[in-house]
């Protein structure tokens, strides 16, 4: 093993400002090669994507249009209800195509974090064909993370509002000792949720781990370092939204003009109505949502580089591949 790959070694116990010097460093130095595979995968995914969000986006101002306006447009109210259908269509198409993003994403992202950390080569010697096994390797396993979730998400949801309605009919007569147990829920959620964000990179990184066993040492390794997750994660978050607003803007810019156009002149569009207009604003919500996703390619790899602080720190992770790799020290 050589100086370079030792500087980037990912069970390393890191201080905060080091997780994030590592996450920039990462990025700077791959970036050409992450971008190139995110544009392959993700950019004919946003142009499906921007289809079903923006009319989902159009279907909900114009019904939110006709109820502000329904004095005003007659019987526009009850046109744009007979297009819930619609709505519910383009929500539906919308979340499939944000499902298919994420998997792409994490395949594409944690097959050049296997390159980097976990084999000798360097990324610019790595061919299409070397990583493409990777890559199905990848997204298989993030596909069946996010099944997992997706049930488990619905079925904590459904618990939370059965016990949140079960405590509004127990306490009716007393509302206002509601408000600190709903405090304490959100707070609970909150910190159950944190540990969580681990979950990714543990099942992508650990073969052997299973999806069981990846939540449950997620718990293990999130609560031991609860402060760093949430750190890391809203550090590197709020960075993200930065990058997201630059590309999300000129489309919302877009879909407000056109909604106050609409309010202004009775429900007629206007020249925000053209093809020309709804062209181009189809045209910048595609950029949004590959700058969305690409976006989050940071914070992908801030939790991963998390995860390796913690996994050294608590599992002695790092100090375990360094004696099954000892002999390969001898040039350091």
């Amino acid at each position: 093993m050589n100086q370079e790959k030792l500087q980037t070694e990912l069970y390393v116990t890191r201080d905060f400002g080091r997780k994030l010097s590592d996450t920039i460093e990462f990025i700077r130095s791959n970036w050409r090669l992450l971008l190139r595979y995110e544009t392959y995968l993700l950019l004919p995914i946003s142009v499906i994507l921007a289809f079903f969000t923006n009319n989902l986006v159009s279907d909900y101002s114009g019904m939110l249009t006709g109820m502000m306006g329904v004095t005003m447009y007659g019987s526009g109210f009850y046109r744009n209800y007979d297009n819930i259908l619609e709505w519910f269509i383009n929500l539906f198409g919308t979340f499939v195509c944000y499902g298919a993003a994420f998997i792409a994403l994490s395949a594409v992202v944690y097959a050049v974090i296997y390159f980097v950390f976990f084999t000798d080569k360097k990324m610019t010697e790595v061919s299409f064909e070397e990583l493409k096994p990777r890559l199905w390797y990848y997204a298989k396993r993030s596909l069946v993370l996010s099944l997992v979730t997706l049930v488990l998400c619905i079925v904590a949801s459904i618990a939370l509002v059965v016990v949140l309605v079960g405590l509004t009919f127990l306490f009716s007569s007393m509302r206002f000792a509601l408000l600190p147990i709903y405090l304490f829920i959100i707070l609970a959620v909150v910190a159950v949720t944190i540990p969580l964000l681990l979950v990714t990179p543990i099942y992508m990184l650990e073969p052997e781990c299973s999806v069981v066993n990846a939540f449950m040492k997620a718990f293990r390794l999130g609560f031991a370092t609860w402060a760093g997750v949430f750190a890391v994660s809203f550090v590197i978050g709020l960075v993200s939204t930065i990058f997201e607003m630059v590309t999300t803007m000129p489309w919302y810019v877009m879909i407000i003009t056109k909604h106050i156009f609409t309010l202004a002149h009775d429900g007629d569009a206007g020249m925000t109505g053209s093809f020309l207009f709804s062209f181009t604003q189809y045209l910048f919500c595609i950029l949004q949502c590959f700058g969305m996703m690409v976006a989050s390619t940071l914070s992908i790899v801030g939790i991963t580089i998390q995860y390796g602080h913690a996994a050294d720190k608590i599992d002695g992770r790092g100090v375990a591949q360094h004696i099954d790799h000892f002999d390969q020290f001898d040039n350091v």
